[in-house]
């Protein structure tokens, strides 16, 4: 192989002492030619002396270029609208994403730039561009010495114990880590020498909290508001809840869930979620800036379908436990769940054995599928962790999912390094046995 970085070697034709016929002929032809080229010589002499004689041409703007480039540039016309123009199996591939624009933080509001000590605003983040506006909003702010991050469009900062300046420093990111993929503000909130009455209730000191019930289904909660305002002899009644998303419920009470509907566009969405109360007849908003972040387009970004499961225990023996388990599809694409790989938690509650279970079970695109599953109690004292496999029926994605039934026992407490060895030991084990199955 020739090293690229050498000098590069000159080849020269050896010369032989005797000429072969072939190259006696072509000694002949060049005698033959020697009138001939010197006469195209003189010509060509003579139009580089007329160029360098005669002024430079001035290029026309908007003129059409060569007709050689105008060809070659025909060969591959560039596709309408980013869309390629390959084929594969037969279908077009999928448009190329759109090049992402530079992410721009394009406001900030603070409601209350100047807050008493203990108190409560909001701060309001607002941004443009990264690819399809797919951005990640995180607020950084010291609390009690160290650094505190809150994540999404509406950051709650409560005031300290002391008063003074308080910095903020706002980051959005589209992650793509590309020179414009970021950009940051500092904010600043001044705390001040002062301090709310005791016997008086503001809508900054009241929270909602909020629960992860599944990947959609989200709880929100004004208990802890309305136990505070209970200790202070007042009342607190729910008349509304609206959940950012243009659902709204008339519910009287403290505690609220909503299922959003799955997005597969964005993995980071945001919401403003309101409580609307009345504190003793007197109309209070409660509000909590939720992030939701969207495992199905997250994951199918990534080339994979994720079923979102949910189980609910069913009527058990002595010898079985029984779960009613339902598969949730969350994107458009039928999706058949091939195989099921169990691993049995023994007493300790960490798994001492694999098994693996070839199904069909079809989950149509945006529906749900439901199962009775069994667990046997001798075999799995402590329950079964499953994780399943297939593909959806057009082949174009993986289908995916972990989820786990659980038995209700007293489990020993390990040490930190024995779970290690026992999970290494599994493993080790399942590797094995995986090998010997292959085979």
């Amino acid at each position: 192989m020739v090293d690229p970085t050498s000098t590069p070697r000159r080849f020269t034709t050896p010369r032989h002492a005797h000429p072969s016929p072939h190259t006696r002929a072509r000694v002949a032809s060049r005698d033959l030619r020697a009138p001939a080229i010197a006469a195209a010589a003189a010509i060509l002499v003579g139009l580089l002396l007329a160029a360098w004689l005669l002024p430079p041409a001035r290029r026309v703007a908007g003129a059409e270029p060569p007709a050689r480039l105008a060809a070659t540039a025909a060969l591959a016309p560039a596709p309408a609208n980013g869309a390629r123009g390959d084929l594969e199996d037969g279908e077009a591939k999928p448009a190329r994403p759109e090049a992402p624009r530079p992410v721009t933080i394009t406001h900030i509001e603070v409601e209350k730039p100047v807050i008493c000590q203990g108190e409560s605003t909001f701060v309001n983040v607002s941004a443009t561009g990264g690819r399809g506006g797919d951005l990640r909003y995180q607020t950084m702010y010291a609390r009690n010495g160290f650094p505190r991050y809150d994540f999404g469009r509406w950051t709650r900062f409560t005031g300290a114990d002391r008063p003074g300046k308080r910095k903020l420093m706002v980051f959005v990111e589209d992650g793509t880590n590309g020179p414009d993929a970021r950009d940051e503000q500092e904010v600043e909130i001044t705390v001040d020498d002062c301090a709310l009455p005791a016997n008086e209730i503001h809508p900054y000191e009241l929270a909602i909290r909020h629960r992860e019930i599944d990947s959609l289904v989200h709880e929100f909660s004004v208990s802890e508001a309305a136990d505070r305002v209970r200790r202070l002899g007042k009342t607190l009644q729910v008349q509304r809840w609206d959940f950012g998303d243009g659902a709204e419920l008339e519910s009287g009470l403290p505690t609220a869930r909503h299922a959003y509907d799955p997005v597969l566009e964005h993995r980071y969405n945001y919401y403003l979620v309101k409580a609307h109360v009345d504190i003793d007849g007197e109309p209070f908003e409660l509000r909590y800036g939720f992030t939701f972040y969207s495992l199905a387009g997250a994951n199918l970004k990534a080339g994979y379908v994720v079923m979102a499961v949910t189980s609910h225990a069913a009527p058990e023996t002595d010898a079985e436990a029984s779960f009613l388990t339902r598969f949730t599809n969350l994107v458009p694409f039928d999706a058949v769940i091939t195989g099921l790989q169990k691993d049995c938690l023994g007493k300790e509650g960490l798994p001492i054995r694999r098994e693996r279970q070839a199904v069909t079970w079809e989950v149509p695109g945006s529906g749900k599928l439901l199962q009775r599953l069994t667990v046997d109690k001798t075999a799995c004292p402590a329950g079964v962790r499953y994780e399943l496999f297939g593909k959806t029926k057009d082949r174009r994605y993986d289908v995916g999912g972990v989820f786990a039934h659980r038995l209700n026992i007293e489990l020993p407490k390990l040490t930190r390094e024995e779970t290690q060895e026992r999970m290494r030991k599994f493993l080790e084990s399942a590797a094995a046995e995986g090998d010997r199955e292959d085979t």
